[in-house]
């Protein structure tokens, strides 16, 4: 999660495409914010001090998210994303993992 970190520090404020149609939104403060494809809601996030807390959509309502949040330490790596209990973890996983080869 270090390299992803660093790149939403890098890109604060910033309105991003991986090029596959997914769109990240980095809130001023580079610990918050969304992924997007169209106006559906992948992911919210959220860093806080131990762990980055990832927000997935309504199942009924793709176009917000749900507040229940996944936990995930910040010392972890990116493919432990695939480990979380949500249907979308292994394409948020992919998806971080472009944004990340992409555009560092």
């Amino acid at each position: 999660m270090k390299r992803f970190i660093d790149f939403l520090e890098k890109n604060i404020d910033s309105t991003l495409s991986d090029g596959e149609g997914y769109w990240l939104q980095v809130y001023s403060d580079g610990k918050n914010g969304n992924i997007t494809r169209g106006r559906n809601v992948l992911v919210r996030f959220q860093l806080r001090e131990k762990n980055i807390y990832f927000y997935f959509a309504k199942y009924d309502r793709p176009n917000e998210f749900d507040y229940e949040g996944y936990p995930l330490p910040l010392v972890s790596n990116v493919d432990e994303i695939k480990n979380l209990k949500h249907k979308d973890s292994e394409t948020l996983c992919e998806v971080i993992k472009r944004f990340i080869a992409d555009n560092n």
